[in-house]
């Protein structure tokens, strides 16, 4: 990094290039007529350059003896005074003044002086401008005066140049800008022909600016206009000077863009029309989700059309109703006529099925109870339905009931195959059992909102399976089974370390939710299962794969029946399974799509703000992925290599899991990279706000983390630290810097018992108390010529070859983020092969 001085010395070299040839001649007129009304030898404008004085301009006099571009030592002279005090200095005989009787202008005959100081308008000094005279001379107040106007003269041409510099810097800062900005920016004459073309216009378009500049944009892009006419657009545009919506035009291949565009008129000073600029954003991705959501949204519409399942609202305080519009053909209404009241609704039912209903709504409304029930409406045609439906209370942040909510289903084609089938009094109550439970689940999926809809469908079905604990999950999209909900008080009784809700395939497929997956068929066990230490006794197992489009999506589990599982019992929850899985693909797709759009908004968002990064912190970044992703790219591509030649071969397995790990391993790899990549772009650009953080918990933290991520490694961490509470200012990712070196600790080093001792102790750092942590492990250890340069954050490549570059760099920025210190040594001094002890200072706590 460059020190202040040279880059005071970068400001005053670019000042002085500025310093047109025009004001030199100007300043020498200023000087040549100083000299003639002051009648002295020589008047000087004088440049300060470092320790040296320089003669810049000098007046043509005859017997002046100083030249232009002559440099003298500042010590001693006149000029030295005045650029120290800022001030005016006037000397009228040197040799009369103990002060000045050695100056060294004396050798020139100089014995009188008069000066001002030129300052810079940040304060900085110029030089001087002056007068000197052979003769004593004490210079009148007319002469006085007349120098500092042209000292505030030339101070005059400093301001223009100080602003002309600042306007020079603002022009390339916006240049870089509009080259880094993530929207293509196109500017055109009045003829719309292209005058320039950034960078994003060539990503997103696929022309290089020199095959489109100088044609003309309407003949080289086609426009179409999905959402507006030509006509009004280019009306709005010649009018108003300006226009924005979405286009849809042709990348250079030929597949068409959606675009959002903004184009604008450019004028001159003056006011008038000098061509156009527009700015326009590749949406693309965006307006494909819209579109995939819509089309979703459609089918959950043809699924509520399907299952003749119609919602409704009632607000309490105006006595509102709202239908859906299967609502209104339940119930045959014209929708223009719009929701009956409520006195228009009650003529639907009979008096008795109106006072049911009325009684529901009260105890939901003072009670907050729900409600499901089957009744009657007589259609206007006289037809009377079997309709079933759900009740249940929205309350505000009172936890007042503001409204009712509910769904409607015609079931009247089920009732009357109730009646005709007249099977067996315990089949038909085991019918009636299964189309409730379905209608109760149906109804959750279409009026529960999703955190609660998983735990109410799971207790329904624990219910009538009669068992104590239950899974309902899904697969996401990376195949990891998702378990939004487990029997609310398993966590109570479940005392495995590792409690979670997300389990990897790599998971899953070991045990015997795999089997049920993988061979899409319901399976159910009748005995005592083996499980962890900590885990609850299973006993009984049945599990069913929910499968929509011959691809299953999630999976229902029940355990710990006090009654052996039945063929019955498979029949129910497959016909569970199959009701809610079109249902469930609709939703899992709408939750996908809406993820995709979040993710493509905040990616957007990001976009719009990333233009503003440093070209140092892009550069660095790009060396560093550069080389880590072309290591891991490669190390990925030779393992594939390898493990094609061994795919047919049985006698390879073990050489093709082998590969497989080093795959898995690059893959974390790159993630761990780009992690901390991200967390130092973090740190870099915005820095961190710091509390107090106590120690014991931090180090507690991470080394259960540590034993977590290498359960197949034998690790033995010791921690010695005094019976008392450490507090440092710090924050969270403290918790990354401890992971950071842990981690390194372990990956590198081979021995079959790794040992880590974490030593914790209070000691004065730079007249600071400071509580000092060393990591000392039994690993491989770090070379003296990589020690100096493990925590630099320019790519180093045998360092970042063996992984310990960006995460150790990390580590730094965040320790000094804390006003701490960082540093490293051999486990035993002058053996570094022996292990090594990484020791961090952080101020303490007080």
């Amino acid at each position: 990094m460059e020190n202040v001085n040279s880059i005071e010395r970068k400001n005053i070299d670019m000042r002085n290039k500025i310093i047109s040839k025009f004001e030199i001649q100007k300043w020498q007129n200023i000087v040549n007529i100083l000299a003639n009304i002051f009648e002295v030898p020589a008047a000087l404008i004088m440049k300060l350059e470092g320790h040296f004085i320089e003669v810049f301009r000098a007046s043509d006099s005859k017997n002046n003896p100083y030249k232009v571009g002559k440099r003298e030592k500042l010590p001693g002279l006149y000029c030295e005074t005045v650029i120290k005090t800022g001030q005016r200095l006037l000397v009228p005989n040197a040799l009369t003044d103990k002060k000045w009787e050695r100056n060294p202008d004396i050798k020139h005959g100089m014995i009188s002086y008069l000066g001002f100081p030129l300052i810079w308008p940040d304060s900085e000094i110029f030089g001087t401008i002056c007068v000197l005279d052979q003769k004593e001379n004490r210079y009148n107040k007319d002469h006085i005066e007349l120098l500092k106007q042209f000292k505030e003269l030339i101070e005059s041409y400093f301001e223009v140049i100080y602003e002309k510099m600042s306007l020079e810097e603002e022009i390339i800062k916006q240049a870089q800008i509009v080259e880094n900005i993530s929207e293509a920016i196109i500017s055109t004459d009045l003829d719309f022909n292209i005058i320039s073309w950034n960078n994003a216009a060539e990503k997103i378009y696929g022309w290089k600016a020199e095959e489109v500049i100088g044609k003309n944009i309407m003949e080289t892009i086609a426009v179409e206009y999905p959402y507006d006419e030509q006509e009004s657009v280019l009306k709005q545009f010649s009018e108003e000077g300006y226009w924005k919506g979405e286009v849809i035009q042709p990348h250079k291949n030929g597949t068409p863009i959606n675009v959002l565009t903004s184009v604008s008129i450019i004028k001159n000073i003056t006011g008038a029309p000098i061509g156009a600029v527009a700015v326009n954003r590749d949406i693309t991705a965006r307006t494909k989700s819209e579109e995939a959501l819509k089309e979703n949204e459609k089918r959950l519409k043809d699924a509520q059309v399907l299952g003749k399942i119609g919602y409704w609202e009632y607000d309490i305080t105006n006595q509102k109703i709202i239908w859906s519009n299967q609502v209104f053909k339940l119930y045959a209404r014209d929708p223009s006529l719009g929701p009956p009241s409520v006195e228009e609704e009650a003529i639907y039912y009979t008096p008795e099925v109106n006072k049911r209903l009325k009684e529901y709504a009260r105890r939901v409304i003072e009670n907050g109870e729900e409600f499901d029930y089957d009744f009657e409406a007589n259609l206007p045609d006289g037809t009377v339905v079997q309709l079933t439906g759900l009740m249940r209370p929205v309350k505000d942040k009172m936890r007042q009931v503001m409204k009712l909510v509910g769904t409607v289903q015609d079931i009247t084609d089920r009732k009357t195959s109730e009646q005709k089938l007249k099977e067996s009094e315990r089949s038909l109550r085991k019918s009636k059992l299964e189309l409730e439970i379905k209608n109760q689940i149906s109804n959750i999926f279409l009026t529960v909102p999703d955190e609660k809809m998983y735990n109410e469908v799971l207790s329904i079905i624990l219910k009538n399976l009669k068992s104590e604990f239950g899974i309902f999950g899904y697969l996401d999209e990376n195949e990891n089974l998702v378990e939004p909900s487990l029997t609310e008080d398993v966590w109570e009784k479940c005392a495995v370390e590792e409690k979670r809700h997300v389990f990897s395939k790599k998971l899953w497929v070991k045990n015997i939710y795999g089997r049920v997956i993988n061979g899409k068929n319901t399976l159910y066990v009748n005995k005592f299962f083996n499980v962890p230490e900590g885990h609850i006794p299973i006993s009984n197992f049945l599990g069913s794969p929910i499968i929509y489009n011959n691809k299953v999506i999630g999976i229902f589990i029940v355990s710990n029946k006090e009654s052996d599982y039945e063929e019955q019992d498979v029949r129910l929850i497959e016909s569970i399974s199959d009701l809610i899985a079109p249902i469930l693909a609709v939703r899992l797709e709408r939750d996908r799509i809406e993820n995709i759009r979040q993710r493509a908004e905040q990616d957007l968002k990001e976009s719009e703000e990333k233009y503003r990064e440093a070209y140092e912190r892009a550069s660095f970044y790009k060396s560093l992925f550069a080389h880590d992703i072309r290591n891991i790219l490669q190390s990925i591509s030779s393992s594939e290599q390898i493990f094609s030649l061994f795919l047919n071969n049985p006698n390879k397995l073990k050489e093709r899991e082998k590969l497989l790990e080093i795959i898995r391993r690059q893959v974390n790899r790159g993630n761990i990279l780009i992690s901390n990549v991200q967390k130092l772009s973090q740190l870099e650009e915005i820095g961190i706000s710091i509390k107090k953080v106590k120690i014991q918990e931090v180090l507690d933290e991470s080394i259960n983390f540590i034993n977590r991520s290498f359960p197949a490694k034998k690790i033995d961490i010791t921690l010695d630290m005094p019976d008392q509470e450490y507090g440092v200012f710090a924050n969270e990712l403290l918790l990354d810097a401890f992971e950071n070196i842990l981690h390194n600790s372990v990956k590198h080093n081979d021995n079959q018992l790794i040992e880590i001792d974490i030593r914790v102790s209070e000691v004065q750092w730079e007249e600071t108390n400071c509580v000092k942590l060393e990591f000392i492990d039994n690993g491989r250890g770090i070379s003296a010529t990589k020690k100096d340069r493990i925590f630099q954050k320019e790519p180093q490549k045998d360092i970042m070859s063996q992984g310990m570059g960006i995460g150790l760099s990390l580590v730094k920025v965040i320790i000094e983020n804390y006003n701490g210190h960082i540093l490293v040594e051999d486990k035993v001094k002058g053996d570094f092969t022996k292990g090594t002890n990484f020791i961090i200072l952080i101020p303490k706590a007080t």
